[in-house]
């Protein structure tokens, strides 16, 4: 399937799905990157990955002042 995960592509997500319902928040690069022990472009490679396969998005972020 074109559109299946690649095996650290699904670690990714299942850390992600699992960071997230514990921590009510998205985990951050820094801790992608601890957690599979690659570097930060590694990590925004993945997540590329994962959003041209349509498994996650990206909305945008506000932040109050």
């Amino acid at each position: 399937m074109k559109n299946a995960p690649s095996p650290k592509q699904k670690d990714l997500l299942g850390f992600i799905e699992t960071y997230q319902k514990e921590n009510k928040v998205m985990p951050t690069f820094v801790e992608m990157a601890q957690k599979f022990e690659i570097s930060l472009s590694g990590v925004q490679q993945r997540l590329d990955a994962l959003k041209r396969k349509k498994l996650i998005e990206r909305k945008n972020i506000y932040i109050i002042k």
